[in-house]
């Protein structure tokens, strides 16, 4: 029962993705120390969502929600969702932790950094990851994440 209700709250998290509303933050934010790493990757994701539908009047709420998510995030899977949506509202300093997420030796923390690039790259500036994607492509041994950095790089203006 426990996973049905994780699915569920990850489930309530992404119908909010997007959503250019007060309430969908509002409710996002009551989830974003969720016990569940599933759970608060999909809120991170979708709290970006959210703000770039919107960026005058939630960037900046998103951006200090996610800043403050930080300083608890343990997991470096939802770790690789918060940083690539922090990089893509403006917070550079994010992308040395993204350059660390993508080499990780957790291909799930590989792949969630990867994924949430490529959601990121239509509003914001990648190109700076290309060398690491590259390289990181070369060596990728798990076949979806080749196929996720190979999708993602066709993406990347040269």
């Amino acid at each position: 029962m426990r996973a049905a209700n994780i699915l569920v709250r990850v489930n309530a998290c992404d119908s909010l993705s997007g959503t250019d509303s007060r309430e969908a933050i509002n409710e996002l934010e009551k989830h974003i120390a969720d016990s569940s790493e599933l759970v608060r990757g999909y809120v991170y994701s979708s709290l970006y969502d959210t703000a770039s539908m919107n960026p005058a009047a939630y960037k900046s709420e998103v951006r200090a929600l996610l800043l403050s998510a930080c300083k608890g995030e343990k997991s470096d899977r939802a770790g690789a969702i918060l940083a690539c949506s922090l990089y893509a509202l403006g917070e550079a300093d994010a992308a040395n932790k993204i350059k660390s997420y993508i080499s990780s030796e957790d291909c799930y923390v590989r792949n969630a950094a990867v994924q949430q690039l490529h959601a990121i790259c239509g509003d914001a500036d990648i190109s700076c990851f290309r060398k690491d994607l590259q390289a990181q492509y070369h060596k990728e041994s798990v076949g979806f994440v080749k196929d996720a950095l190979e999708s993602l790089l066709e993406d990347i203006p040269a």
